[in-house]
């Protein structure tokens, strides 16, 4: 098994990277099944990196995830999906910020 390090933290970090750094996380630390990255790989790729994608995870706020649901929403996605992909960009998150506390 691979070792992973995790980077140091930078504030500019954008939410893109560590959604790639978050799927790696998840097979090679992890070592969640292929077709569980796969899922989130669609999840990241189709949903939250084009409305997240370039922008610094620290400055993304509570304003901007309400926004993002509610787009979604406009869509026409049912609220049970735009739940489970909004708790993937918090796993994104929550991966970063519990790699620079360590």
């Amino acid at each position: 098994m691979a070792e992973t390090v995790a980077p140091s933290p930078d504030r500019r970090l954008t939410f893109e990277i560590a959604g790639a750094q978050y799927l790696t996380h998840l097979e090679e630390v992890m070592q969640r099944k292929r077709t569980t990255v796969q899922d989130y790989r669609i999840m990241l790729r189709r949903h939250l990196a084009p409305f997240f994608g370039k922008r610094a995870l620290g400055a993304i706020e509570p304003v901007d995830i309400g926004d993002y649901i509610a787009a979604k929403r406009r869509a026409g996605l049912a609220m049970k999906t735009v739940t489970n992909i909004s708790s993937s960009r918090t796993a994104c998150s929550r991966s970063r910020s519990d790699a620079a506390g360590s």
